[in-house]
């Protein structure tokens, strides 16, 4: 479905400058499609939403998020916009710059990181063939992987989650405010936003390959090898961030304490394509310079794995 009319409202007294590049593309690309539908867009401070008139979001289900790199998100935009306004699918996206910086800082929460675009099928059947359609019309682009989501197939922009369409939030007993879905029997259950793929065990999945079910746990009492580079055995998680994890290990080819950093690929991306992983990459310049003279640790290694880059130094 297309649509010719659209109605907008903006969330604020004056429109902000840095709004203009993606609402622009909006207007232009509904524009350009005709026909007799119309769509109402509404901005708030932080996303432009696009519903259909007349369409009811469902209050929860599995969507999809489409992520994006500052440099790239006119392009996925542009990309995603016909797929989105053929299927008649409401949406909404980052309305901003500054909203597109934030979601891929390096501090940025890692549950909601890379969050560009979030669509709401009108169905969970429409999943499959709207995630296909988005990762066509979004491939080999940048962006982020979305650490609460399970990528569509490996690399892809394209991610989906079960949770909550409409914010719905209950107070609990210590006056913190918890986003809520509903589950099959009526009762009110945590929408858990967690870095990790972890939907209901009882939202059966659209795709095949997961059947609603979140990867398995491992037991306790498991023991878990984690070998980099084939060489550092990762023993302990330090800190864990957006840009990556800090990480003790210990280096195989001499028994020595090490301490590895890591830098997500497509995380805190500049206009010039920089991101943390070329910040990891200068850090270890300098510490090649600085470690023999005694002023900082010294530089182990540093090496590409998976597309993220790790820096190894003494401990």
């Amino acid at each position: 479905m297309g649509g010719a009319a659209v109605s907008v409202e903006v969330g604020s007294a004056t429109a902000r400058p840095s709004a203009d590049a993606l609402l622009t593309l909006l207007r232009s690309l509904v524009a350009e499609r005709g026909g007799d539908d119309a769509w109402s867009t509404v901005v708030d401070d932080a996303w432009c939403h696009v519903t259909p008139v007349g369409q009811a979001i469902r209050p929860q289900g599995w969507k999809l998020h489409v992520s994006a790199t500052l440099g790239s998100a006119p392009a996925v935009l542009a990309g995603a916009l016909p797929v989105l306004l053929d299927e008649g699918c409401a949406f909404k996206f980052a309305a901003t710059d500054e909203v597109v910086s934030q979601l891929n800082s390096a501090r940025a929460p890692r549950a909601s990181s890379g969050k560009f675009l979030t669509a709401y099928p009108a169905a969970d059947e429409d999943l499959p063939r709207l995630a296909e359609r988005l990762h066509r019309a979004t491939e080999g682009l940048d962006g982020p992987r979305i650490l609460s989501d399970r990528a569509y197939v490996a690399g892809s922009l394209v991610h989906y989650r079960y949770g909550a369409f409409v914010d719905r939030r209950v107070l609990s007993n210590d006056g913190i405010y918890r986003r809520v879905i509903v589950d099959p029997d009526g009762r009110l259950v945590d929408d858990r936003r967690e870095p990790r793929f972890a939907p209901p065990a009882w939202a059966r999945s659209p795709f095949p390959d997961t059947a609603g079910e979140s990867a398995p746990r491992r037991a306790d009492h498991e023991p878990r090898e984690i070998l980099l580079a084939e060489r550092f055995a990762v023993r302990q998680a330090i800190q864990h961030a957006n840009k990556g994890g800090v990480y003790r290990a210990v280096d195989t080819t001499d028994g020595s304490d090490v301490v590895i950093k890591e830098a997500r690929p497509h995380v805190q991306t500049s206009r010039q394509h920089r991101d943390v992983r070329d910040v990891l990459r200068s850090e270890a310049r300098l510490l090649e310079i600085l470690g023999p003279l005694g002023l900082a640790p010294r530089l182990v290694d540093v090496f590409d794995q998976g597309g993220h880059v790790f820096l190894v130094e003494e401990f």
